[in-house]
């Protein structure tokens, strides 16, 4: 454990602490991906771009090889005119495309299965539905939920094992196909080797780079560690400073928000695995954790770094209150309508969270698609749409809609068109390789809002340098009793 320093007494601990614990039992009020400027509370991907529709495929014979052996107990006739139960809560484009997908599902699969696919409000409302519907014995047998939700209703169990699904030689997917996959998110639904989720949708947080100004500044590129972006932030906080406005006296850096996914982004940038490999539990009272907080600190303390409480970071980047920014793939083409609205011609770019020498980190997210166990029928009907969904054809099309992240390889290269109309998505994408998932532990549910009030007290301005290695002992400690709860 840490040594504590004299400048945080016990009571500023217990009211930090409770700060801490009172933001986690008020997570059930908050939405699971980063609210966009102009949209709406569902967190869903949202991009208006143009959308092709692929003609309706014919049926895929059932057998890959010959040869292959089912391991399911299953009669493929017994399948014909089952009725799979979908909830999910994408927002439009994505919701009509999802329908139109299902419908083109309907009417060309071989086996008869239909699937109803239903909207139901945001990610918090769809859990509580969830939670309902298990109660009343009448769970749907599909849902899109974000995993550490649905590991929250694993109970008896719940949840259905969709790796025997994935790995059977007739109904599941060849090695090459799931080798297809970018590893951490074909990984990120995996809990100790049992596979409880196929990915659905993922977005990511990076950091946005003013290229045109840092220019004007005289950086010829945009920062490649944490050194340089020190460098870069304080030059134009400086400018900032000196130039004839002074609304953005104190401004012009590092801007910093309290989304989580972001703290997971410098914390991991610095080296933090934020979840032991081995135990499978939080490890936060760690030095990485503490190398990243000082280092933002002292960012702080330069007037290079300020924070965002409330609110996108989007419109600050765009008025230049900040050379650097923190933010999501999906608000890319909201920051574009914002520098727009603004009169501005700059030109930015998507980096990834830099730290210690040249390490870096992206963080992904979203929800993953999991099935409610039921019948051995219908499992397999709700995987075969699953894997239906999973096709560079229907993946196409779906991206294309909710401006998500590739799931595969071969789906990014499919989409050159796209990637030319959308050249932020395409920078993201290259960081996909290097990318970490968030934690996928039920805990996450509460325990990420502990992360967000530790970057307020980080910021706040009776902090001090000297106080963090206090602040990561007391994360450590709030976060083992969120999730021992």
């Amino acid at each position: 454990m840490l040594k504590r320093t004299s400048y945080l007494t016990g009571f500023r601990l217990w009211m930090l602490l409770a700060g801490a614990v009172i933001l986690s039992f008020l997570a059930s009020c908050s939405q699971d991906l980063p609210v966009a400027p102009g949209g709406d509370a569902t967190g869903t991907l949202a991009v208006s771009t143009q959308i092709t529709v692929v003609p309706a495929r014919q049926s895929t014979p059932t057998p890959r090889k010959t040869e292959a052996v089912t391991q399911l107990d299953v009669d493929p006739r017994d399948l014909n005119g089952l009725e799979i139960l979908f909830w999910h809560s994408f927002d439009d484009p994505a919701r009509a495309m999802l329908l139109k997908l299902a419908e083109e599902f309907n009417r060309s699969n071989e086996w008869g299965v239909q699937v109803r696919a239903e909207y139901q409000g945001n990610y918090d409302q769809l859990n509580e539905k969830a939670r309902l519907a298990l109660e009343n014995e009448q769970p749907p047998h599909l849902v899109a939920a974000y995993l550490y939700q649905a590991l929250q209703w694993d109970s008896d169990p719940t949840l259905a094992a969709l790796g025997k699904y994935v790995d059977d030689p007739i109904w599941g997917l060849t090695e090459e196909q799931q080798a297809d996959f970018y590893p951490s998110i074909w990984q990120a639904d995996v809990i100790a080797g049992e596979r409880l989720g196929i990915p659905a949708l993922r977005s990511g947080q990076y950091l946005y780079y003013n290229q045109t100004w840092g220019g004007e500044l005289g950086f010829s590129q945009a920062p490649q560690s944490w050194r340089q972006l020190e460098q870069q932030v304080c030059a134009a906080a400086q400018a900032a400073s000196n130039d004839d406005e002074q609304e953005n006296d104190g401004l012009g850096g590092l801007l910093v928000t309290t989304d989580y996914a972001a703290t997971l982004g410098w914390l991991a940038a610095f080296g933090s695995e934020i979840v032991d490999a081995e135990s499978g539990v939080y490890a936060l009272d760690t030095p990485a954790v503490e190398d990243a907080f000082e280092a933002l600190r002292k960012l702080s303390d330069q007037g290079c770094a300020w924070l965002v409480e409330n609110g996108s970071a989007v419109e600050s980047f765009a008025s230049r209150h900040s050379l650097i920014a923190s933010g999501s793939l999906l608000e890319a083409p909201f920051l574009d309508q914002a520098l727009e609205r603004a009169g501005s011609r700059d030109q930015w770019t998507v980096l990834p969270f830099l730290g210690n020498a040249t390490q870096a980190a992206s963080i992904h997210y979203g929800p993953a698609y999991v099935v409610f166990s039921s019948s051995p029928e219908e499992e397999l009907a709700a995987w075969l749409f699953i894997r239906w969904l999973l096709t560079p054809e229907s993946q196409t099309q779906w991206i294309e809609a909710s401006g998500g992240l590739p799931l595969q390889r071969s789906v990014a290269e499919q989409m050159q068109d796209y990637a030319t109309r959308n050249p932020h998505w395409t920078e993201a994408v290259a960081l996909l390789p290097d990318a970490q998932a968030e934690p996928a532990l039920a805990s996450w549910h509460t325990v990420r809002w502990a992360f967000s009030d530790a970057t307020v007290q980080l910021f706040r301005y009776y902090f001090t340098l000297e106080q963090v290695p206090d602040l990561v002992e007391l994360l450590d400690e709030t976060v083992q009793e969120l999730n021992e709860r």
